[in-house]
């Protein structure tokens, strides 16, 4: 090798080093998608109605300003029901501002120093008949491009100059240096030195979706539409809670005895009901009024129908031949008075056969009406009690059995509930009970009356009486909870508080912020009709929604 090479690569070496150092401190880290690893402009956030969004012990307090005026939900922080009668002055910066409130429940205070691009500390003060309340907060209006910019600091010269040519001159660079450097340990010298400066100085290149700094905490939900947040919460306007009229109340720790769960049906009330049957049968003769009508109002005694008696041909020709030999003993019978009362006259004849042979002629007519009667006379249905006709089944010349069903007569609001236990220990020691309508609606309480000893669908018959006039109709499908001798702990909180999720979970919706909610999977017990105790899934004092939950469910 000429001295001339050995002096160009040791020339070479010597400057290897320094030029990773200068390449380390002043090249831009080249960031993937989505990232950025410099210090730039902060992006334009999105345009938005501002609004300042504030809660106390007391009073929630949102406020929005649209057309440059503020408008302000106030809401009683324990059940989210709206205060529309509260005193509400603002202070912003030195100007003061009163609301005004509207008939929708809302108030409104001209914008002022609001109409201002910028950040402003507002200061509501609040007079009501929940209490006196302060409340402080910012709120921030961006200027007319629609958002707030953060200005560069220290940009550097370099920042000017595209990321593209420091990484071509780091591949040309490193390229020279290798076919120049023949030797392993300077090449890998110079590299270690590079990655020493580049360590501290730079952020590590981080790959698409990923953010190696600092976790950036999630941007407030703002708008006008309501939505689920991507850690499930649920974003409500006021607004929308106002037109759903959600409500809310705080969960305390209570006990309640434990229930009994049974599946029953609604019977009428034993006592103030009856069946109208046919003893022999025959054909349907409607009343002059008609045959009664569903739903129609009877009176105990009232005729409802009449049953004409079938008669066989061998049966016609029996009574006529009877017929036959009465008539015949009747023209004797009457031949013989009339002797008699000639005879009688003389003294022939004694005064008694006279009476007698009468007596015998009023037998004899008295057979003959009644065999003439039993071809024509009709069975009269009458109604057993003072109620409504709940079934019927009749209709003009129909022919029935004995011992049809032909109406059903109910007391309008008197019902009693049958019930299967197919676990005889729930049976026992019952005490006060519920009766729950299939897909909900109304409770009524219940009286135990008793338990059948013979199994029914191998389950034990128990039977309930509605205590309360109750619009019911027979054998509607209920759930029927009956208290236990056992007790639970755990928070009582109306039954329309819990909905059912989409994987099929047991949920309440927790109210964290005035325009938050948070479903929280609870395991529950039912207590009555109304009344459902959590056992587990949210924790005393926390705001869940008790009305309208349901509808919370939907949103999406």
């Amino acid at each position: 090798m000429s001295t001339f090479s050995r002096q160009l690569r040791a020339a070479v070496g010597a400057l290897a080093a320094p030029l990773a150092l200068w390449l380390a401190l002043f090249t831009p880290a080249v960031a993937h998608d989505g990232h950025d690893h410099g210090k730039t402009v902060a992006a334009p956030v999105a345009a938005g109605t501002p609004k300042l969004t504030l809660q106390s012990e007391l009073y929630q307090f949102v406020a929005a300003l649209k057309d440059g005026d503020l408008i302000v939900f106030l809401d009683r922080t324990a059940d989210n029901t709206p205060v529309t009668d509260a005193a509400i002055a603002l202070t912003v910066g030195d100007a003061s501002l009163n609301a005004t409130p509207l008939s929708d429940g809302t108030y409104i205070a001209e914008g002022g120093p609001l109409r201002t691009p910028g950040r402003h500390e507002v200061i509501a003060a609040i007079t009501g008949g929940a209490g006196d309340d302060l409340l402080i907060g910012t709120l921030d209006i961006a200027g007319s491009s629609g958002a707030l910019q953060k200005p560069a600091e220290h940009a550097s010269v370099f920042e000017a100059i595209p990321s593209w040519i420091y990484g071509a001159a780091l591949f040309l660079g490193g390229a020279m240096l290798g076919f120049l450097l023949r030797g392993g340990r300077r090449v890998a010298a110079a590299i270690l030195l590079a990655a020493a400066f580049v360590a501290p100085h730079h952020d590590a290149a981080a790959h698409e979706g990923h953010d190696h700094g600092a976790e950036k905490s999630a941007a407030p939900m703002t708008g006008d539409v309501p939505r689920r947040a991507e850690d499930g919460s649920l974003f409500v306007p006021k607004a929308t809670q106002r037109l759903l009229d959600v409500r809310t109340v705080t969960v305390k720790s209570g006990s309640a005895p434990l229930t009994a769960k049974f599946i029953g049906r609604v019977i009428a009330d034993p006592n103030r009901s009856g069946l109208v049957q046919s003893v022999n049968g025959g054909r349907i003769v409607p009343t002059p009024n008609g045959l009664p009508r569903l739903g129609q109002t009877v009176k105990k005694g009232e005729i409802l129908a009449e049953i004409e008696p079938p008669i066989a041909t061998g049966d016609y020709s029996d009574l006529a031949e009877r017929a036959g030999e009465i008539d015949q003993q009747i023209a004797l019978t009457e031949a013989k008075i009339a002797r008699f009362e000639r005879l009688v006259t003389t003294n022939a004849v004694a005064q008694a056969q006279l009476d007698d042979a009468k007596v015998e002629l009023d037998g004899l007519q008295r057979r003959k009406a009644a065999i003439r009667n039993t071809q024509r006379e009709r069975e009269v249905l009458r109604a057993p009690v003072d109620g409504v006709i709940a079934t019927a089944s009749a209709a003009p010349g129909q022919v029935v059995e004995a011992r049809d069903v032909l109406f059903q007569v109910i007391a309008p609001k008197s019902f009693w509930v049958e019930a299967l236990a197919f676990d005889s220990r729930l049976a026992a020691g019952l005490s006060a009970a519920h009766v729950v309508l299939e897909g909900g609606g109304r409770s009524y309480k219940l009286t135990f009356q008793g338990q059948g000893r013979a199994l029914q669908q191998h389950g034990t018959v128990l039977q309930f009486a509605v205590d309360e006039a109750a619009d019911l109709s027979i054998g509607l499908p209920v759930t029927v909870l009956a208290e236990r001798a056992e007790k639970a702990t755990g928070k009582l909180v109306p039954r329309e508080a819990v909905v059912r999720g989409a994987n099929g979970q047991d949920l309440v919706f927790e109210h964290l912020e005035p325009e938050r909610f948070m479903p929280r999977p609870v395991k529950i017990a039912p207590v009555d009709g109304d009344t459902v105790l959590i056992v587990a899934g949210v924790n005393e004092g926390a705001r869940i929604a008790v009305r309208s939950a349901e509808m919370l469910n939907q949103v999406r």
